[in-house]
């Protein structure tokens, strides 16, 4: 698969030289009754998540592996629910809710991840190292979108849509990079929304 032959050419190339890999939670898989640590097993139940896991695996024993959960922020123009419900409440459209908005993911703020990124570059130890990059709160994509409904003051219709698929549920505890790597990722969601609604608004050229 591309993930994992590009990151197999990579730790060939970096030789002894740390590498720092973008992971993602998906690696555990789709449900999760509980917030996930990274001694829990791998369950990835995608082509994605398998070749991620599998991309892991193909690191150095001096590399850091991020797991990182539902990324959202200033710039995502990509068809995910909260820019998709962010644009449909500034254009006075109507949102998809698919299946009944019973997903439950951890949303973590892009700026909160890149200073993750760049203190597993500074801080490297010994052996292979894997941290959950995530909030630690799990949220429902109906949550998420009474949020951006709330954020943007205004009441934001939603078309229910049937989901061919099971509810899934992920949230990952991201204890061990607050301890290790000083990371925070930032309780404050809608402060988060406010920042990614505001770039949405001045960037309609881009997504109007």
């Amino acid at each position: 698969m591309v993930n994992t032959g590009a990151t197999v050419a990579l730790a060939a190339a970096a030789g002894e030289v740390p590498v720092v890999f973008a992971s993602s939670a998906d690696v555990y898989g789709t449900w999760r009754d509980v917030a996930v640590s990274e001694d829990t097993d791998p369950d990835p139940s995608t082509p994605y998540a398998v070749a991620k896991l599998e991309a892991e695996g193909a690191l150095g024993e001096r590399s850091t592996v991020l797991r990182v959960a539902t990324v959202f922020g200033p710039a995502e123009l990509v068809p995910r629910a909260i820019p998709s419900f962010i644009k449909a409440g500034l254009s006075g459209g109507t949102a998809v809710l698919h299946g009944g908005g019973r997903d439950v993911k951890d949303y973590v703020p892009l700026e909160a991840v890149a200073d993750a990124f760049v203190a597993a570059a500074q801080a490297p130890g010994n052996g292979l190292r894997v941290f959950n990059i995530g909030s630690g709160v799990g949220r429902s994509t109906a949550e998420v979108l009474q949020a951006v409904a709330r954020v943007l003051g205004t009441k934001l219709a939603a078309d229910e849509v049937p989901s061919p698929r099971a509810p899934s549920r992920l949230v990952v505890s991201p204890e061990r990079a607050r301890a290790e790597l000083g990371f925070d990722p930032d309780a404050d969601f809608d402060a988060g929304l406010r920042a990614e609604a505001a770039w949405l608004d001045a960037n309609r050229g881009r997504w109007g």
